[in-house]
């Protein structure tokens, strides 16, 4: 009876080793023949590596084809993920390199995601030092890697830097928020490079990498070469750019008590703008490098005034006063006034400039004389006259206090209009003599130097008023090119007797009023208006303008801060003028 059992247990425990090896059989017998294909080429796609070949960016080039910004083979280091010890050891030596702690270069590391599949981007575009360090002592860095991509590169690195912008690595919020990049992917921070970054971008490639399985070897995936991106013209002239720049620069040297300026000039058919310089100024090649001194700077050399200060226009306003006057019927451009020096309005005195500098006045004058001259006596009567409502309308239509259209847009300042409203919101209270403060461009006036340029360029083309744009066209592959539309914002309506009273105005004050002995002896004819701006501890000096004055091909707005003066302006805006129509006298310096 127990030799029976026992077979039996036996038998049992047989038929269970026989199914299981029956069943590891079939399994290996179905791997092995009908699985073979899907095996192979899981084995493939595990030996293949595939790298990301980065695409150049398109070019920058200025109106004249001039190259601004390309690109040149740039070192990057990385640290990418190892074993904790490895990772560890590169971490240590390379913040010694650089001259940080340990712990902050992994506070860093940790706010860029670091991890498998996102190394961090330690050095970008490296020098020849930490490329030597890393390949001579590689047992010292054995989680660091070098890799070869386009970095941007700015043939004139000091002109036009507000405008152009920079690139940089992408940081984990712009990751985040532009879907398709890389984490040591570049992309632009500021300027042109980022308002024009879809167009700029190129499309990635990818190199294949071979691979050896025993004795041979064998290429697994195909190469797929980047494309680059398409080249952006800019409206910009580089020469006028660079003469902008260099007198802009020389004027608030040279002037005690300023303390920085803004100069733009524009297309007086096109809004094409033509120069945009803002100082102080900084080299966009030395950005990260200088970072700390310049960003701690009191006079803000990354502030880019030209679009984004906020002056206020003082008497460069005063042909919107007169413009509102006219066309509301409260003034006829033949008409005169008799100017007293002094204003009475309620129980305030309002008083003219050349009043309290002489005890004078201006005398009986029309409104192109009082242009002429800046008479304030003579605007306070047309605010009076014409009141804030239809003066703030007339400023609306010449874009004042609106966007200009410009392509920079998350720069651009709007500007304010002086009006009850905007003063409200602003939680204060008009009272009636700010009327005529606002008339003369005081109060609360605030207009960025594009938006006064713009409005410049309105007077003199007749009041057409065009989008301001930077961008001319976009030069494809094929050496194509699709250039901008040109768009008109709006159609002022003004008369031909107001026009040609403003246009004489203007005229009057380089041939015979305020701006008279700047111009005097200048072979083109300007039509220019100057203002100065007193604030609280300096005043500010203004010029706007047109020419030629009798055929406008530009316009144009200086502004320097701390001039006292509008002839400070005036006479900067003459050596500017002076290097465009190429009219050469003292080495286009002027005193």
């Amino acid at each position: 009876m127990k030799k029976n059992k026992r077979f039996t247990r036996f038998f049992v425990l047989y038929i269970f080793a026989g199914a299981f090896f029956a069943l590891f059989l079939a399994r290996l017998f179905y791997l092995q023949i009908f699985c073979a294909t899907d095996a192979q080429s899981t084995i493939t796609a595990r030996l293949s590596l595939s790298v990301r070949d980065p695409a150049p960016r398109g070019e920058i080039k200025d109106r004249n084809n001039t190259t601004l910004a390309g690109n040149r083979k740039g070192y990057f280091v990385l640290i990418k993920k190892g074993d904790d010890a490895n990772l560890a050891l590169t971490v240590k030596n390379l913040a010694a390199y650089s001259g940080i702690s340990y712990e902050e270069l992994l506070n860093q590391m940790k706010a860029q995601d670091f991890g498998g599949s996102n190394p961090f981007v330690f050095c970008e575009d490296a020098d020849a030092d930490i490329i030597t360090k890393i390949n001579e002592s590689p047992e010292k860095y054995p989680c660091a890697q070098i890799i070869t991509k386009p970095v941007r590169e700015y043939f004139y690195p000091e002109t036009a830097a507000h405008l152009m912008g920079r690139c940089g690595i992408i940081d984990k919020k712009e990751y985040e928020q532009n879907p398709g990049y890389s984490r040591d992917d570049y992309i632009g921070k500021q300027g042109a490079e980022k308002v024009f970054e879809h167009i700029l971008r190129g499309t990635d490639g990818q190199r294949a990498q071979e691979k050896y399985v025993g004795a041979t070897s064998q290429t697994f995936t195909q190469d797929i070469p980047p494309v680059a991106g398409k080249n952006v013209i800019l409206t910009i002239d580089l020469p006028l750019q660079k003469k902008v720049e260099e007198a802009l620069s020389a004027t608030v040297n040279e002037n005690a008590g300023a303390t920085g300026g803004a100069f733009v000039v524009t297309d007086v058919n096109s809004g094409e703008i033509l120069a945009l310089a803002s100082n102080p100024t900084y080299n966009i090649a030395e950005f990260s490098k200088n970072y700390t001194a310049l960003s701690q700077n009191p006079n803000m050399p990354f502030f880019n005034r030209s679009i984004a200060g906020l002056y206020e226009p003082g008497s460069t306003f005063k042909p919107i006063t007169a413009i509102a006057a006219m066309e509301s019927g409260n003034l006829s451009p033949a008409e005169t006034i008799k100017t007293k020096g002094e204003y009475k309005y309620y129980d305030r005195t309002f008083r003219c400039n050349i009043f309290r500098q002489t005890g004078k006045n201006h005398g009986t004058i029309d409104v192109s004389q009082a242009l002429g001259v800046s008479c304030n006596y003579f605007f306070y009567e047309l605010g009076h006259r014409t009141g804030i409502d239809k003066i703030a309308k007339t400023a609306e239509s010449f874009g004042l206090g609106s966007p200009t259209g410009i392509e920079l847009t998350n720069e651009e300042a709007k500007g304010i209009i002086a009006t009850p409203e905007n003063r409200t919101l602003r939680g204060g209270y008009w009272y009636a003599g700010d009327t005529l403060q606002a008339s003369i461009g005081q109060s609360d006036n605030l207009f960025t130097p594009l938006a006064l340029a713009n409005y410049a360029a309105a007077l003199g083309n007749g009041g057409t008023l065009y989008r301001a744009h930077i961008l001319k066209g976009i030069e494809e592959h094929t050496g194509a090119v699709e250039y901008t539309p040109v768009q008109i914002l709006n159609r002022i309506k003004m008369s031909n007797q107001t026009q040609s009273a403003i246009h004489r105005g203007m005229l009057y004050v380089t041939q015979k009023g305020t701006a008279a002995p700047i111009f005097s002896d200048f072979p083109v004819a300007v039509a220019g208006k100057t203002g100065s701006a007193q604030l609280s501890r300096h005043t500010n000096g203004l010029f706007i303008g047109y020419a030629p004055a009798d055929n406008p091909k530009i316009a144009f707005c200086a502004v320097v801060e701390g001039a006292n003066s509008g002839n400070v302006a005036a006479n900067l805006t003459k050596e500017v003028l002076a290097f465009y129509f190429n009219i050469e006298q003292e080495g286009n310096r002027y005193d």
